[in-house]
């Protein structure tokens, strides 16, 4: 015997939703941890390279140029990886797509409304992982490039980092280009 919608369980009209909720919950604590592996990857970096950019500062290249060149560097790198999976999951989805995924009969079935399903790229949602990826290598960029472009050339080239506080650094030289101003 078939039930009506409205008198459904209260599981059966709302699966859909909570599905939807810890599908976006998965893909937060997913894009928490690439930011954070992102940023880590991009200190060890930059100590790497401290010598290579105080050179840079050296020869006449002023702090934003200095981040520039980080910024441009991380975010070239992502959006070709952007790219790479992009490509990647349109080569699955139309795998998917000549099938459906097999979810059998049942329970199951009536839930998600068939006994397969077919996977969608929206467009929405690729424009939204574009930004999250620009937005990602804005962030994972910001306090080291700025610390490490802040600092004097000696200890650059030194291969040393000062132990200075980044609000220290950032106040200074605001202060700097305010007086210079007046």
């Amino acid at each position: 015997m078939a039930e009506d919608f409205e008198e459904a369980s209260v599981f059966y009209t709302s699966i859909s939703r909570n599905l939807k909720f810890f599908f976006q919950l998965f893909t937060v604590f997913l894009l928490i941890m690439i930011g954070i592996g992102m940023q880590s990857t991009l200190r060890l970096n930059l100590f790497q390279r401290m010598k290579e950019f105080g050179t840079l500062r050296a020869i006449g290249y002023s702090r934003f140029k200095c981040f520039q060149i980080v910024f441009l560097e991380v975010a070239i790198l992502s959006f070709v990886f952007w790219l790479i999976a992009f490509g990647v999951a349109s080569v699955i989805v139309a795998c998917i797509n000549i099938n459906g995924i097999y979810v059998g009969s049942g329970a199951i079935s009536y839930t998600l409304g068939g006994e397969y399903v077919f996977a969608e790229i929206h467009l929405l949602d690729v424009i939204k992982s574009f930004a999250v990826i620009i937005g990602f290598s804005l962030l994972s960029t910001l306090a080291p490039a700025i610390r490490i472009s802040c600092q004097r050339i000696t200890d650059t080239l030194l291969n040393r980092k000062s132990k200075k506080l980044l609000r220290y650094i950032i106040s200074k030289s605001f202060l700097a280009r305010i007086t210079r101003k007046i």
